[in-house]
């Protein structure tokens, strides 16, 4: 017979070689999975945290143009209101809503005139008697059929260069706002445009502007707004001051690009904002390994302001993903030597099996435990604002008040789920100082009408100004209990058989009044009966 050992020894080399090279392909290709799984999971938590955030800067934006709004609204409530506003009227008005401090985004708020040409001269002689003897339209077109001069500027200091500017002859895109707000007869915004401060900086922003219209003249159609019309009210934007402060979130890096949807190319571009790479932000040209573990985000969105679109693009500087980084260099440092380990010690893949094996089912028991306790919960949680009242419950809560649904139970939130609706208010004052409250016994009605105990934990969470945001809060029943502490209290103090009060609640009833007769320095009489063959 022929011998084989050194066949059978040629063919474990071999075979450990090749345990050893998949080995560490799969090592190799484990870190590739973990490496990607690791990214993406990070560039999605990334993506959703920058979305928030995009979504807040967009909705201060518009909150803000909402205010500006209103301060239109309000310029022209001033000539409604007036029979004549003068130009220490309008100046005392600015003074009044404290523009400067309060709407720093607004550059100029003005009061533009529409003057026919037969109007010309008693205009331009009434503005000069109103403390503006120097006057002059600019530019002055002699034989126009009517003029649209800037009347009245606040603040004068930083805006009066304005004073006597045509936007109707003066700029295309002026006259074209003015009009088509007279036209419409709504605020109308302007499409980008150059603003030029007093030192003759250029900043990029806009205008709106609100058509003023003869008290009780027709404005129906068209033509009758083009006959009614008198002026404008219009507020200047350049948009560097309106996201000065307070629109981006502090500390976030973010690149805000906002360009007019309606007017194509360069000239369409409201605001670009480009922050420079913070720490663990990538440069503009990044090292190769840096680019492989590169996280970006970026969010789109759009608003509609007075008449126009507005195309919001925001982006996130690049940044490094340390953790995946790292990963992959500890899987490439570990496969190797783990592959060597194999080629010299074959039990290294069944010991690597057997770990795997007690992880998995580690993991598994963990999740059934997780899985266990997380069903058996029957406390209720809710969470509330002081505005929009409840807007969270879990399905205990809702099964806790009868309710079928946590969506039925949010919608019936209120005072009714009190039977003392007064218990309710204290709660609330105790969430606004000291901002929680521990273990507080109430008396809840659930959706049949029948009552029900519980035990009420909650905690207010403010933002950074302490205003509050939310109100958590658990829910307990303790309806059983309850039941239990009466059950007791009944065997303590009445006879069990007749259902009579006992001596333990005679003796207590007998010292409060003893105790209330010394108070008022008054008598107790006490009758005594005796019943025969009473048991």
């Amino acid at each position: 017979m022929p011998d084989l050992r050194p066949s059978r020894s040629l063919g474990s080399v071999r075979g450990s070689y090749l345990v050893a090279l998949l080995v560490l392909l799969a090592g190799l290709v484990l870190t590739g999975i973990t490496y990607r799984v690791t990214l993406t999971n990070q560039t999605a938590a990334r993506e959703a945290r920058f979305t928030q955030y995009a979504g807040q800067v967009t909705n201060t934006i518009h909150a803000r143009f909402a205010q500006y709004l209103a301060v239109l609204d309000a310029s022209a409530g001033l000539f409604f209101a007036s029979a004549k506003v003068t130009r220490a009227g309008w100046q005392q008005f600015a003074d009044t809503i404290d523009l400067k401090s309060n709407y720093p985004g607004i550059s100029t708020l003005q009061y533009l005139s529409f003057v026919r040409q037969q109007e010309l001269a008693a205009f331009l002689s009434a503005t000069r008697a109103d403390h503006a003897p120097n006057y002059k339209i600019i530019p002055f077109v002699a034989a126009a059929p009517f003029y649209c001069p800037s009347t009245y500027v606040a603040p004068y200091s930083t805006g009066g260069f304005a004073q006597g500017n045509d936007p109707c002859h003066r700029s295309v895109n002026g006259g074209a706002l003015l009009l088509a707000a007279r036209d419409s007869g709504r605020d109308t915004m302007s499409v980008p445009l150059a603003l030029t401060d007093v030192n003759n900086n250029v900043h990029r922003g806009v205008v709106v502007a609100r058509p003023l219209y003869r008290m009780g003249a027709d404005i129906s159609t068209e033509e009758a707004r083009r006959t009614a019309i008198y002026g404008w009210v219009a507020e200047t934007l350049p948009m560097d001051r309106v996201v000065a402060t307070g629109v981006i979130p502090a500390g976030l890096f973010m690149q805000v690009n906002i360009h007019d949807a309606g007017v194509p190319g360069a000239k369409g571009l409201v605001f670009e904002q480009s922050d420079a790479p913070g720490e663990g932000q990538l440069a503009a040209q990044p090292r190769w390994w840096a680019r492989i573990a590169s996280i970006q985000s970026s969010y789109s969105t759009s608003l509609d302001l007075g008449g126009r679109t507005w195309q919001l693009d925001f982006t996130e500087p690049a940044s490094i993903s340390w953790v995946a980084l790292l990963l992959a260099l500890a899987g490439v440092l570990v496969s190797i030597p783990v592959s060597l380990l194999v080629l010299n010690l074959g039990l290294t893949r069944s010991r690597a099996l057997r770990l795997a094996d007690r992880m998995t089912q580690s993991l598994r028991e963990q999740e059934q435990l997780l899985g266990s306790i997380t069903g058996n919960i029957s406390d209720g949680i809710y969470r509330s604002t002081p505005d929009r009242g409840m807007i969270y419950a879990n399905e205990a809560l809702a099964r806790m008040f009868g309710y079928t649904g946590t969506a039925e139970l949010i919608a019936s939130a209120g005072p009714g789920l009190y039977v003392n609706p007064r218990r309710r208010d204290e709660l609330t004052r105790l969430l606004e100082d000291p901002g929680h409250y521990r273990n507080e016994e109430v008396e809840y009605q659930r959706k049949d009408g029948s009552r029900f105990y519980g035990v009420n934990s909650a905690n207010t969470v403010r933002d950074a100004d302490g205003k509050p945001l939310y109100f958590d809060g658990v829910i307990s029943d303790i309806t059983e209990r309850k039941r239990a502490e009466e059950q007791v209290y009944q065997l303590a103090h009445y006879d069990s058989l007749t259902g009579l009060p006992n001596r333990t609640l005679l003796r207590d009833r007998l010292g409060q009044a003893m105790n209330d007769a010394r108070r008022r320095n008054a008598r107790v009489a006490v009758l005594f009966l005796d019943l025969d063959r009473f048991k």
